[in-house]
């Protein structure tokens, strides 16, 4: 069996803004659980972070669910509801 285990106070945050020294510049907390074996959010959000610093900021990596429509959207075409599906990552000039 699966257990979800949620934070009451977690949000979605729908932009990381990333320095061209790779610094995020948003205040962010993550955590990985003790059985968490894929190294959680934060793994995810620095490969993220290596990618739009890689690409001088022209590829802007989207963390979200792959469940449902809005991840096959972003996917197939390009497109997706900001702010409701997931975190962008892109880098601030």
């Amino acid at each position: 069996m699966l257990a979800c285990v949620v934070d009451a106070e977690a949000r979605l945050i729908p932009v990381v803004h990333v320095g061209n020294n790779g610094e995020i510049s948003d205040s962010l907390k993550t955590e990985t659980g003790e059985t968490d074996v894929t190294g959680g959010i934060a793994l995810k959000l620095k490969s993220a972070v290596s990618i739009v610093c890689a690409s001088g900021g022209r590829l802007q990596p989207l963390l979200c669910s792959i469940a449902g429509n809005a991840f096959l959207d972003a996917c197939m075409h390009g497109q997706w509801q900001r702010d409701t599906v997931g975190t962008v990552v892109v880098l601030q000039h």
